[in-house]
């Protein structure tokens, strides 16, 4: 079977909800449909897309059912990371590895599918991965997701953004890491995104949710990124029934910034 006519095959049977395929090709895909794309799929990948993705659960195909969603990060942020994604992913690649992010990781998560959502240049997603923590990589920038995929062919990538996560599966992971995304959206998006969160999880699941601090107003650096400025009991709200393992405000290794992080986990 040639190459293409086994990836037309391929997302045919996306469509018909039958995801549970294994990925050996050693091939790099975008899924494009009508010219937008919504997946960036490693066929180098060990881990099923089942494993990591979970089960179509409704009649709009996985992969699709981003398409109609308007996505609600800051405009003017999200414009910003598309037109100078290659600077910004280079710009994190070379930071830092961050050693406390992943000692949190390690004391926190346990072994099982994960999403990285906001993942950015990919360099996060791409460490769980090699660390036995099969991860789905999400993000609204599609110039991000280019600059993951290139420089992280590994990974499983998808076009999805807070607060709605179109076409990401509730209840499926054991584990969702959300570094530094939620000062990127208005504030009135905020409680219902960090719920939407707790809400991928499987019951005793962990989030892992940390945000740059922001004091007394909302802010733009020079290029026009959002930094908004809110209340901690926003983030607490879309937390409730959850049971909380860690609360801190900590300067960043990889960043330099002023960083709050929380460790929960799902009842």
């Amino acid at each position: 079977m040639s190459l293409a006519v086994g990836f037309v095959k391929f997302v045919s049977k996306l469509m018909l909800r039958n995801i549970f395929l294994t990925l050996v090709c050693g091939e790099n895909r975008f899924v494009e449909v009508e010219g937008r794309i919504t997946a960036l799929i490693s066929t180098k990948c060990q881990f099923t897309m089942e494993s990591i993705l979970g089960p179509a659960s409704s009649d709009t195909p996985l992969w699709l059912s981003s398409l109609n969603s308007e996505y609600s990060m800051d405009l003017k942020t999200l414009t910003t990371y598309d037109q100078d994604a290659e600077h910004y992913a280079q710009e994190w690649e070379s930071q830092p590895a961050g050693d406390d992010l992943r000692e949190t990781v390690k004391k926190f998560f346990t072994q099982g599918p994960t999403i990285d959502v906001g993942c950015g240049s990919g360099r996060d997603a791409a460490w769980l991965c090699a660390n036995g923590y099969p991860t789905l990589g999400v993000d609204a920038s599609v110039g991000l997701l280019s600059q993951a995929h290139a420089l992280h062919p590994e990974l499983i990538l998808v076009h999805s953004a807070l607060p709605e996560l179109p076409g990401i599966e509730e209840h499926h992971y054991e584990n969702v890491l959300c570094e530094t995304v939620i000062m990127h959206l208005p504030v009135d998006l905020i409680e219902s995104s960090v719920h939407k969160l707790l809400m991928l999880l499987k019951s005793q699941g962990i989030l892992y949710l940390s945000w740059r601090v922001t004091e007394h107003q909302d802010r733009r650096d020079e290029k026009g990124r959002l930094y908004a400025s809110f209340d901690e009991r926003i983030v607490i709200n879309g937390l409730v029934g959850a049971q909380l393992l860690m609360d801190e405000k900590v300067v960043s290794q990889s960043s330099g910034k002023i960083i709050r992080r929380i460790v929960v986990r799902k009842d």
